[in-house]
């Protein structure tokens, strides 16, 4: 046996005696910090606008005219928006194309994207997508450089090990899950931040309450 089958071995073994089913999320959370609803807000904006992201909030009635606001301040007008994604637009010029498997040339030519998450994380500003309808396929969070996500306040989790948990049906399913920590930046060898490499460089978060 080499050593890399005795590793392998070791982790099935491990798989086999946990039992997902008996985790309860609450109780993940409870052992590491506790933190009220207002708080958890707080703390999330606070790691969004630290990352440079552009923050709205607004009520679950009025998510589309916020959108349409905010789209005709920036004088976009093709927007990708993934099949599964449900929300009242108000009339208006801008031109919603749904991603139907759109070719690369649309996605680039295109000039954002609007979608919503599976869940935030407080403590380190993140949105995590899980390749849900309304979030669609991998490639249209990362070709358009302007990306407009949606995320309901009860959908913020106070850490990354809550979220993993949270998180195991996507990963049962081979669901692709990306977490995004605020717009794409990456540094060359000679330390110029460049933005944009990887995925959106401007990322804007709507949060909605009931």
């Amino acid at each position: 046996m080499t050593a890399k089958d005795d590793i392998l071995n070791r982790i099935r073994s491990a798989n086999e005696q946990a039992n997902a089913d008996s985790i309860k999320v609450s109780d993940i959370a409870r052992n590491l910090i506790s933190y009220d609803a207002q708080e958890l807000l707080s703390l999330f904006i606070k790691r969004l606008e630290a990352y440079g992201v552009v923050v709205h909030q607004g009520t679950d009635n009025d998510i589309g005219k916020v959108i349409i606001d905010r789209i005709s301040e920036l004088k976009k007008t093709d927007i990708i928006i993934p099949e599964g994604l449900s929300i009242n637009f108000p009339e208006s010029k801008i031109n919603f194309i749904r991603d139907n498997q759109c070719s690369t040339e649309v996605l680039d030519n295109s000039d954002g994207i609007v979608s919503r998450c599976a869940f935030g994380v407080a403590e380190t500003g993140s949105i995590v997508l899980d390749g849900s309808e309304d979030q669609g396929r991998r490639a249209i969070s990362l070709v358009p450089d302007w990306h407009m996500c949606i995320i309901r306040q009860d959908q913020i989790l106070p850490n990354v090990s809550t979220c993993m948990a949270m998180l195991r049906p996507a990963a049962t399913r081979g669901s692709p899950i990306t977490f995004i920590s605020g717009p794409s930046a990456t540094a060359d060898i000679e330390f110029q931040r460049v933005q944009g490499v990887h995925g959106p460089r401007n990322l804007e978060v709507l949060i909605t309450t009931n």
